[in-house]
């Protein structure tokens, strides 16, 4: 049994059911009020509402003041992020992903490369963002650790899973959408420390804006 519920979120995950299909900046939002208490919170409610995966690598306070309820009618998605967000971000695809980054540049660690990332079984994405990625991340960065990553995740949902991957010569950016692809969707979010975080779509989205709380926290 727990053999058929794996393959069955395999196969749903393979076909990134939470990112749309087709380019996400282009796409036309009918009708959409847009609030949070914050943009960024704006910005996560607005992408999960429209299966719109966002890369997100926050890097100051700009996103954070107080945000005001907006309303849009036939617009697209790209239009409804330039509202959004201040002069200083930018946002542009990659992929079925959207990234929003400062203009003056993303903290250096998202364009890290690692040589391989390698799956070998399907596993949880929480699994895969904060245990496999972050074990690959620290051997990039320092090729003489390769003990030292023993531990659990929290929240791990069995029916998000993610795999087998074999990917060679990826940034950490372009691996977290990756993620964010074959999975149900999602949001990540970076932080300069560096730190990232990852927003599942399956879960409501008042969970999702707790844990976006938790996240912009260590950005300000």
């Amino acid at each position: 049994m727990i053999a058929a519920v794996l393959l069955a979120s395999s196969a749903f995950a393979a076909l990134g059911g939470g990112c749309g299909t087709t380019p996400p900046l282009g796409r036309v939002i009918g009708r959409e009020d847009v609030e949070g208490e914050t943009a960024v919170a704006a910005i996560y409610r607005f992408a999960h509402r429209n299966d719109v995966c966002i890369g997100l690598a926050l890097d100051d306070n700009a996103l954070l003041p107080p945000f005001a309820r907006t309303h849009f009618q036939n617009t697209s998605v790209s239009a409804v992020l330039r509202s959004l967000l201040p002069r200083s971000y930018r946002a542009r695809e990659q992929g079925r992903v959207v990234l929003i980054e400062p203009v003056k540049g993303a903290p250096a660690w998202l364009s890290r490369q690692i040589d391989r990332f390698r799956l070998q079984r399907p596993e949880p994405v929480r699994v895969t963002v904060h245990a496999s990625l972050y074990m690959h991340y620290e051997m990039a960065r320092n090729p003489q650790r390769q003990t030292g990553f023993a531990g659990s995740v929290l929240g791990s949902d069995f029916s998000n899973m993610i795999g087998p991957l074999d990917e060679r010569h990826k940034t950490v950016r372009e691996l977290l959408n990756i993620i964010a692809e074959r999975s149900r969707g999602g949001m990540w979010i970076g932080v300069h420390s560096p730190q990232w975080e990852f927003i599942e779509y399956q879960w409501p989205e008042h969970q999702g804006v707790s844990m976006l709380r938790w996240i912009t926290n260590l950005a300000r």
